[in-house]
Protein backbone atom coordinates (compact mmCIF):
# COMPACT_ATOMS: atom_id res chain seq x y z
CA UNK A 1 0.00 0.00 0.00
CA UNK A 2 1.23 3.47 -0.87
CA UNK A 3 1.14 6.48 1.41
CA UNK A 4 -1.86 7.75 -0.51
CA UNK A 5 -3.71 4.52 0.11
CA UNK A 6 -2.91 4.68 3.81
CA UNK A 7 -4.35 8.19 4.03
CA UNK A 8 -7.54 7.09 2.23
CA UNK A 9 -7.90 4.09 4.54
CA UNK A 10 -7.42 6.29 7.59
CA UNK A 11 -9.85 8.91 6.29
CA UNK A 12 -12.48 6.30 5.40
CA UNK A 13 -12.26 4.67 8.82
CA UNK A 14 -12.54 8.05 10.58
CA UNK A 15 -15.55 9.06 8.45
CA UNK A 16 -17.40 5.83 9.17
CA UNK A 17 -16.69 6.03 12.91
CA UNK A 18 -17.73 9.69 13.00
CA UNK A 19 -20.88 8.99 10.98
CA UNK A 20 -21.87 6.18 13.34
CA UNK A 21 -21.17 8.37 16.35
CA UNK A 22 -23.25 11.36 15.27
CA UNK A 23 -25.68 9.48 13.00
CA UNK A 24 -24.64 11.27 9.80
CA UNK A 25 -25.53 9.34 6.65
CA UNK A 26 -23.37 11.61 4.48
CA UNK A 27 -20.23 10.76 6.46
CA UNK A 28 -21.13 7.07 6.34
CA UNK A 29 -21.56 7.32 2.56
CA UNK A 30 -18.20 9.07 2.10
CA UNK A 31 -16.38 6.59 4.32
CA UNK A 32 -17.97 3.63 2.55
CA UNK A 33 -17.03 5.08 -0.84
CA UNK A 34 -13.41 5.51 0.24
CA UNK A 35 -13.14 1.96 1.56
CA UNK A 36 -14.93 0.59 -1.53
CA UNK A 37 -12.40 2.33 -3.78
CA UNK A 38 -9.60 0.76 -1.74
CA UNK A 39 -11.16 -2.69 -2.06
CA UNK A 40 -11.65 -2.39 -5.83
CA UNK A 41 -8.09 -1.14 -6.23
CA UNK A 42 -6.72 -4.04 -4.18
CA UNK A 43 -8.68 -6.64 -6.16
CA UNK A 44 -7.58 -5.15 -9.49
CA UNK A 45 -3.89 -5.10 -8.49
CA UNK A 46 -3.96 -8.63 -7.07
CA UNK A 47 -5.72 -10.00 -10.17
CA UNK A 48 -3.03 -8.59 -12.44
CA UNK A 49 -0.18 -9.55 -10.08
CA UNK A 50 -1.13 -13.25 -9.89
CA UNK A 51 -2.12 -13.71 -13.55
CA UNK A 52 0.77 -11.74 -15.03
CA UNK A 53 2.72 -13.53 -17.80
CA UNK A 54 6.00 -12.15 -19.11
CA UNK A 55 7.85 -13.62 -22.07
CA UNK A 56 11.19 -12.29 -23.26
CA UNK A 57 13.61 -13.35 -25.96
CA UNK A 58 17.01 -12.41 -27.35
CA UNK A 59 18.24 -13.41 -30.83
CA UNK A 60 21.35 -15.21 -29.53
CA UNK A 61 23.66 -16.00 -26.65
CA UNK A 62 26.79 -14.28 -27.98
CA UNK A 63 27.33 -10.73 -29.19
CA UNK A 64 30.30 -8.57 -30.09
CA UNK A 65 31.26 -5.63 -27.95
CA UNK A 66 29.72 -2.27 -28.99
CA UNK A 67 27.02 -4.08 -30.94
CA UNK A 68 23.29 -3.98 -30.19
CA UNK A 69 20.34 -6.27 -30.63
CA UNK A 70 16.57 -6.05 -30.28
CA UNK A 71 15.18 -7.49 -27.08
CA UNK A 72 11.60 -8.67 -27.67
CA UNK A 73 9.01 -9.09 -24.94
CA UNK A 74 5.32 -9.76 -24.45
CA UNK A 75 3.19 -9.06 -21.36
CA UNK A 76 -0.34 -10.31 -20.66
CA UNK A 77 -2.70 -10.75 -17.68
CA UNK A 78 -6.24 -11.88 -16.91
CA UNK A 79 -7.32 -8.97 -14.75
CA UNK A 80 -10.84 -7.65 -15.37
CA UNK A 81 -10.45 -4.27 -13.65
CA UNK A 82 -8.35 -1.50 -15.18
CA UNK A 83 -4.93 -0.72 -13.74
CA UNK A 84 -2.25 1.85 -14.45
CA UNK A 85 0.38 1.12 -17.13
CA UNK A 86 2.75 -1.63 -16.03
CA UNK A 87 6.28 -0.54 -15.09
CA UNK A 88 8.81 -2.84 -16.77
CA UNK A 89 12.30 -2.65 -15.29
CA UNK A 90 15.00 -3.70 -17.78
CA UNK A 91 18.37 -4.83 -16.45
CA UNK A 92 21.01 -3.48 -18.83
CA UNK A 93 24.27 -5.42 -19.48
CA UNK A 94 26.15 -2.64 -17.67
CA UNK A 95 24.16 -3.31 -14.49
CA UNK A 96 21.94 -0.20 -14.74
CA UNK A 97 18.15 -0.46 -14.60
CA UNK A 98 15.87 1.22 -17.13
CA UNK A 99 12.14 1.62 -16.48
CA UNK A 100 9.54 2.08 -19.20
CA UNK A 101 5.76 1.77 -19.32
CA UNK A 102 3.69 -0.95 -20.98
CA UNK A 103 -0.03 -0.63 -21.78
CA UNK A 104 -1.71 -4.06 -21.98
CA UNK A 105 -5.49 -3.77 -22.23
CA UNK A 106 -8.13 -5.92 -20.56
CA UNK A 107 -7.51 -9.60 -21.44
CA UNK A 108 -5.03 -8.49 -24.11
CA UNK A 109 -1.34 -9.02 -24.73
CA UNK A 110 1.14 -6.22 -25.25
CA UNK A 111 4.44 -6.86 -27.05
CA UNK A 112 7.36 -4.82 -28.31
CA UNK A 113 11.11 -4.59 -28.75
CA UNK A 114 13.79 -2.71 -26.87
CA UNK A 115 17.30 -2.09 -28.26
CA UNK A 116 20.05 -3.39 -25.96
CA UNK A 117 23.68 -2.29 -26.39
CA UNK A 118 26.71 -4.16 -25.08
CA UNK A 119 29.60 -1.92 -24.05
CA UNK A 120 32.01 -4.25 -22.24
CA UNK A 121 33.60 -7.67 -22.74
CA UNK A 122 32.58 -10.57 -20.51
CA UNK A 123 29.52 -12.47 -19.32
CA UNK A 124 26.43 -10.43 -18.52
CA UNK A 125 22.72 -10.78 -17.81
CA UNK A 126 19.91 -8.72 -19.32
CA UNK A 127 16.14 -8.78 -19.56
CA UNK A 128 13.05 -7.74 -17.59
CA UNK A 129 14.03 -7.92 -13.93
CA UNK A 130 10.69 -6.86 -12.44
CA UNK A 131 7.21 -5.58 -13.28
CA UNK A 132 5.48 -2.95 -11.17
CA UNK A 133 1.66 -3.05 -10.90
CA UNK A 134 -0.34 0.01 -9.74
CA UNK A 135 -4.07 0.66 -9.53
CA UNK A 136 -5.61 3.63 -11.30
CA UNK A 137 -5.92 5.60 -8.03
CA UNK A 138 -2.36 4.95 -6.90
CA UNK A 139 -3.41 3.29 -3.63
CA UNK A 140 -1.38 0.07 -4.12
CA UNK A 141 1.95 -0.74 -5.76
CA UNK A 142 3.13 -4.36 -6.06
CA UNK A 143 6.45 -5.49 -7.57
CA UNK A 144 6.61 -8.80 -9.41
CA UNK A 145 10.15 -10.21 -9.69
CA UNK A 146 11.02 -11.93 -12.97
CA UNK A 147 14.75 -12.61 -12.37
CA UNK A 148 14.34 -16.21 -13.51
CA UNK A 149 13.62 -14.98 -17.02
CA UNK A 150 16.85 -13.01 -17.38
CA UNK A 151 19.08 -14.03 -20.27
CA UNK A 152 22.80 -14.78 -19.85
CA UNK A 153 25.00 -13.60 -22.68
CA UNK A 154 28.69 -13.61 -23.47
CA UNK A 155 30.04 -10.36 -24.91
CA UNK A 156 33.00 -11.17 -27.16
CA UNK A 157 35.92 -8.84 -27.90
CA UNK A 158 36.06 -7.41 -31.40
CA UNK A 159 38.65 -8.65 -33.87
CA UNK A 160 40.61 -5.54 -34.80
CA UNK A 161 43.67 -5.15 -36.99
CA UNK A 162 46.94 -4.69 -35.11
CA UNK A 163 48.33 -1.17 -35.40
CA UNK A 164 51.90 -2.43 -35.58
CA UNK A 165 53.46 -5.77 -36.30
CA UNK A 166 55.16 -7.50 -33.40
CA UNK A 167 58.84 -7.93 -34.35
CA UNK A 168 59.82 -11.51 -34.90
CA UNK A 169 62.96 -12.97 -33.40
CA UNK A 170 64.42 -15.43 -35.87
CA UNK A 171 66.61 -18.21 -34.47
CA UNK A 172 70.33 -18.07 -35.17
CA UNK A 173 70.61 -14.27 -35.49
CA UNK A 174 73.00 -13.76 -32.60
CA UNK A 175 70.54 -13.36 -29.74
CA UNK A 176 71.93 -15.04 -26.62
CA UNK A 177 68.70 -16.84 -25.76
CA UNK A 178 67.80 -18.20 -29.22
CA UNK A 179 69.54 -21.06 -30.92
CA UNK A 180 69.03 -23.62 -33.66
CA UNK A 181 68.22 -27.28 -33.16
CA UNK A 182 70.56 -28.81 -30.55
CA UNK A 183 73.78 -30.32 -31.80
CA UNK A 184 74.21 -33.63 -29.98
CA UNK A 185 77.95 -33.69 -30.79
CA UNK A 186 78.48 -30.75 -28.41
CA UNK A 187 76.90 -31.53 -25.03
CA UNK A 188 76.07 -28.75 -22.62
CA UNK A 189 77.33 -30.56 -19.52
CA UNK A 190 78.10 -33.97 -18.07
CA UNK A 191 76.67 -35.81 -15.07
CA UNK A 192 76.52 -39.29 -13.59
CA UNK A 193 74.21 -41.86 -15.13
CA UNK A 194 70.83 -42.51 -13.46
CA UNK A 195 68.17 -45.07 -14.18
CA UNK A 196 66.10 -43.97 -17.15
CA UNK A 197 68.88 -42.22 -19.13
CA UNK A 198 69.21 -43.18 -22.79
CA UNK A 199 72.17 -45.35 -23.68
CA UNK A 200 73.10 -43.17 -26.66
CA UNK A 201 73.89 -40.31 -24.27
CA UNK A 202 76.54 -42.25 -22.35
CA UNK A 203 80.03 -40.76 -22.67
CA UNK A 204 81.97 -44.07 -22.96
CA UNK A 205 85.51 -42.66 -22.97
CA UNK A 206 84.91 -40.52 -19.91
CA UNK A 207 83.03 -43.36 -18.22
CA UNK A 208 86.06 -45.68 -18.64
CA UNK A 209 88.37 -42.98 -17.34
CA UNK A 210 86.20 -42.21 -14.27
CA UNK A 211 85.17 -45.86 -13.85
CA UNK A 212 81.52 -44.86 -13.61
CA UNK A 213 78.82 -44.29 -16.19
CA UNK A 214 78.65 -40.66 -17.30
CA UNK A 215 76.06 -39.17 -19.64
CA UNK A 216 75.90 -36.02 -21.75
CA UNK A 217 73.12 -33.50 -21.02
CA UNK A 218 71.64 -30.97 -23.41
CA UNK A 219 69.53 -27.88 -22.85
CA UNK A 220 66.07 -28.22 -24.40
CA UNK A 221 65.78 -26.25 -27.63
CA UNK A 222 63.71 -23.05 -27.54
CA UNK A 223 60.13 -23.49 -28.69
CA UNK A 224 59.26 -21.65 -31.91
CA UNK A 225 56.00 -20.35 -30.47
CA UNK A 226 54.84 -17.07 -28.95
CA UNK A 227 53.50 -16.90 -25.40
CA UNK A 228 50.77 -14.39 -24.48
CA UNK A 229 50.17 -13.52 -20.83
CA UNK A 230 47.47 -11.28 -19.37
CA UNK A 231 47.61 -10.01 -15.82
CA UNK A 232 44.26 -11.20 -14.43
CA UNK A 233 44.69 -9.60 -11.03
CA UNK A 234 41.85 -7.36 -9.88
CA UNK A 235 42.01 -4.05 -8.07
CA UNK A 236 41.82 -3.37 -4.35
CA UNK A 237 38.11 -2.64 -4.67
CA UNK A 238 37.19 -5.73 -6.69
CA UNK A 239 37.37 -6.80 -10.34
CA UNK A 240 39.42 -4.92 -12.89
CA UNK A 241 37.82 -1.92 -14.60
CA UNK A 242 35.69 -2.89 -17.64
CA UNK A 243 37.52 -0.31 -19.78
CA UNK A 244 40.86 -1.93 -18.97
CA UNK A 245 39.48 -5.41 -19.70
CA UNK A 246 38.10 -4.24 -23.06
CA UNK A 247 41.39 -2.67 -24.12
CA UNK A 248 43.47 -5.59 -22.89
CA UNK A 249 41.42 -8.33 -24.56
CA UNK A 250 40.94 -6.54 -27.89
CA UNK A 251 44.58 -5.48 -28.11
CA UNK A 252 45.67 -9.02 -27.30
CA UNK A 253 43.26 -10.41 -29.89
CA UNK A 254 44.57 -8.06 -32.58
CA UNK A 255 48.19 -9.02 -31.90
CA UNK A 256 47.40 -12.74 -31.91
CA UNK A 257 45.53 -12.35 -35.19
CA UNK A 258 48.54 -10.70 -36.83
CA UNK A 259 50.85 -13.42 -35.50
CA UNK A 260 48.60 -16.23 -36.75
CA UNK A 261 48.30 -14.55 -40.16
CA UNK A 262 52.11 -14.50 -40.30
CA UNK A 263 52.28 -18.23 -39.50
CA UNK A 264 53.44 -18.03 -35.88
CA UNK A 265 51.92 -20.56 -33.45
CA UNK A 266 50.62 -18.83 -30.33
CA UNK A 267 49.99 -20.07 -26.80
CA UNK A 268 47.72 -18.10 -24.49
CA UNK A 269 48.32 -18.86 -20.81
CA UNK A 270 45.08 -18.60 -18.85
CA UNK A 271 44.03 -18.81 -15.23
CA UNK A 272 45.04 -16.81 -12.18
CA UNK A 273 48.30 -18.81 -11.99
CA UNK A 274 48.53 -19.25 -15.79
CA UNK A 275 47.99 -22.98 -15.38
CA UNK A 276 45.96 -23.38 -18.60
CA UNK A 277 47.56 -23.35 -22.04
CA UNK A 278 45.40 -22.51 -25.08
CA UNK A 279 47.23 -23.50 -28.25
CA UNK A 280 46.43 -21.56 -31.45
CA UNK A 281 47.90 -22.50 -34.82
CA UNK A 282 45.76 -20.83 -37.48
CA UNK A 283 43.35 -17.88 -37.91
CA UNK A 284 40.45 -20.37 -37.91
CA UNK A 285 40.92 -20.72 -34.13
CA UNK A 286 40.12 -17.05 -33.48
CA UNK A 287 36.49 -17.78 -32.39
CA UNK A 288 37.84 -20.10 -29.69
CA UNK A 289 40.21 -17.36 -28.61
CA UNK A 290 37.35 -14.85 -28.44
CA UNK A 291 35.43 -17.13 -26.07
CA UNK A 292 38.48 -17.69 -23.87
CA UNK A 293 39.20 -13.98 -23.56
CA UNK A 294 35.54 -13.16 -22.85
CA UNK A 295 35.33 -15.81 -20.12
CA UNK A 296 38.50 -14.68 -18.34
CA UNK A 297 38.01 -13.45 -14.79
CA UNK A 298 40.01 -10.31 -14.02
CA UNK A 299 39.40 -10.47 -10.29
CA UNK A 300 42.37 -12.54 -9.14
CA UNK A 301 44.41 -11.83 -6.01
CA UNK A 302 47.79 -13.34 -6.95
CA UNK A 303 50.68 -10.93 -7.43
CA UNK A 304 51.72 -10.87 -11.09
CA UNK A 305 55.43 -11.00 -10.19
CA UNK A 306 54.85 -14.26 -8.31
CA UNK A 307 52.86 -15.65 -11.25
CA UNK A 308 55.76 -14.86 -13.59
CA UNK A 309 58.15 -16.59 -11.20
CA UNK A 310 56.02 -19.75 -11.12
CA UNK A 311 55.96 -20.09 -14.92
CA UNK A 312 59.50 -18.80 -15.60
CA UNK A 313 60.68 -22.15 -16.98
CA UNK A 314 57.91 -22.17 -19.55
CA UNK A 315 58.62 -18.57 -20.51
CA UNK A 316 62.33 -19.04 -21.09
CA UNK A 317 61.68 -21.78 -23.67
CA UNK A 318 59.46 -19.57 -25.82
CA UNK A 319 60.50 -17.71 -28.92
CA UNK A 320 58.68 -14.54 -27.84
CA UNK A 321 56.78 -13.48 -24.74
CA UNK A 322 54.06 -10.80 -24.91
CA UNK A 323 52.61 -9.49 -21.65
CA UNK A 324 49.67 -7.18 -20.88
CA UNK A 325 49.23 -5.73 -17.41
CA UNK A 326 47.22 -2.96 -15.75
CA UNK A 327 49.85 -2.63 -13.04
CA UNK A 328 53.61 -2.12 -13.08
CA UNK A 329 55.73 -2.60 -9.96
CA UNK A 330 59.45 -2.93 -9.23
CA UNK A 331 58.92 -6.64 -8.55
CA UNK A 332 57.39 -7.15 -12.03
CA UNK A 333 60.26 -5.24 -13.64
CA UNK A 334 62.83 -7.34 -11.78
CA UNK A 335 61.17 -10.54 -12.98
CA UNK A 336 61.09 -9.32 -16.58
CA UNK A 337 64.74 -8.27 -16.40
CA UNK A 338 65.67 -11.71 -15.15
CA UNK A 339 63.70 -13.42 -17.91
CA UNK A 340 65.27 -11.20 -20.56
CA UNK A 341 68.64 -12.94 -20.19
CA UNK A 342 66.94 -16.23 -21.11
CA UNK A 343 64.31 -15.03 -23.58
CA UNK A 344 65.44 -11.79 -25.20
CA UNK A 345 62.19 -11.23 -27.16
CA UNK A 346 59.91 -9.81 -24.45
CA UNK A 347 57.17 -7.26 -25.17
CA UNK A 348 55.45 -5.61 -22.20
CA UNK A 349 52.35 -3.40 -22.52
CA UNK A 350 51.10 -1.38 -19.56
CA UNK A 351 47.46 -0.20 -19.56
CA UNK A 352 46.34 2.76 -17.48
CA UNK A 353 43.18 4.86 -17.24
CA UNK A 354 44.91 7.97 -15.93
CA UNK A 355 47.97 9.97 -16.83
CA UNK A 356 51.20 7.99 -16.60
CA UNK A 357 52.59 8.37 -13.08
CA UNK A 358 56.17 9.28 -12.40
CA UNK A 359 56.95 5.87 -10.92
CA UNK A 360 55.37 4.03 -13.85
CA UNK A 361 57.34 6.19 -16.28
CA UNK A 362 60.60 5.38 -14.50
CA UNK A 363 59.84 1.66 -14.49
CA UNK A 364 59.02 1.69 -18.21
CA UNK A 365 62.27 3.50 -18.97
CA UNK A 366 64.08 0.93 -16.82
CA UNK A 367 62.66 -1.87 -18.94
CA UNK A 368 63.62 -0.05 -22.15
CA UNK A 369 67.18 0.40 -20.88
CA UNK A 370 67.33 -3.34 -20.19
CA UNK A 371 66.40 -3.99 -23.85
CA UNK A 372 62.78 -5.01 -23.24
CA UNK A 373 60.17 -3.68 -25.66
CA UNK A 374 57.98 -1.72 -23.20
CA UNK A 375 55.02 0.51 -24.06
CA UNK A 376 51.81 1.78 -22.48
CA UNK A 377 48.21 2.35 -23.55
CA UNK A 378 46.36 5.35 -22.14
CA UNK A 379 42.63 4.65 -22.00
Amino acid sequence: MTLRGFYVLYAGAVLILTGLSIGSSILLLLGTAALSALLVSLVSVLAVFFTLRVRQQLPGREVLRLSSCDFSYSVSHLGLFPVSPLELTILQPSGRHTVFLCYPGLLRKSSGTVPISFAHVGPCRTGIASVGVRDVFGFFHLLRKTDSGLHSLLVLPRILSASAEIPRSEPGEGQPGLQKEPDYSTPESIRSWVIGDELKRIHWKLSLKRRELTVRTYDPPPRPDVLILLNQRGTENGPQSPDVVDAMTESCLAVIRSLLDAGHPVHLLEGELLEKDLSLASPESLPVLQHSLAEMSFSGTEDFARVLSLCSRRLQRANQVILYSAEITPAICDMLSGLFSLCPAIHFTYLTRSKLSRQAEKLLFHLLNKGIDAAYILL
